[in-house]
C-alpha cells in the first residue's frame, strides 16, 4: 500500500508556522501487511517519508481485537524509532483520530 498525504484543512497561520519550523506539508507512506488474523489481529508496517529522497521512518502497528459481550475491545501498539518529535506528532494525531471516532460512534441514528 502507498499514499501521499497532504493536509487539506491547514489554515494560513498553521501552514506558515509549519513552514517556518521546516516541517513539510506533505509526506509519503508506504507499507505492508505483516500479519492478518480475521477478526482477531492486524499487524502492519508503515514507512513515512517527508520527501522522496529521505530514508523514512518505519513503524509497526499492531491491533488486537477481543470480543467483550456485544462490544469489541481494541488494543493498539505502535512501535518505532523513539524520536521525541515523532512521538509527540504521532500521539497528537492518534488522540485526534480516536476522539473523532468516539464522537462518531456515540452518535445514534434512528431507523427511518
Amino acid at each position: 500500500m502507498s499514499m501521499r498525504y497532504v493536509p487539506a484543512m491547514l489554515g494560513p497561520k498553521s501552514r506558515d508556522a509549519l513552514l517556518a519550523a521546516g516541517i513539510p506539508l506533505s509526506f509519503f507512506l508506504r507499507g505492508r501487511i505483516r500479519e492478518l488474523e480475521r477478526h482477531r489481529r492486524l499487524v502492519f508496517e508503515l514507512t513515512l517519508t517527508l520527501d522522496r529522497a529521505g530514508a523514512g521512518i518505519t513503524t509497526v502497528t499492531q491491533l488486537d481485537f477481543e470480543p467483550v459481550g456485544s462490544n469489541t475491545r481494541v488494543k493498539l501498539v505502535v512501535a518505532g524509532k523513539n524520536d521525541p518529535h515523532w512521538v509527540t506528532l504521532g500521539r497528537a494525531n492518534l488522540e485526534g483520530q480516536l476522539d473523532r471516532l468516539g464522537r462518531s460512534l456515540s452518535t445514534t441514528v434512528e431507523p427511518a
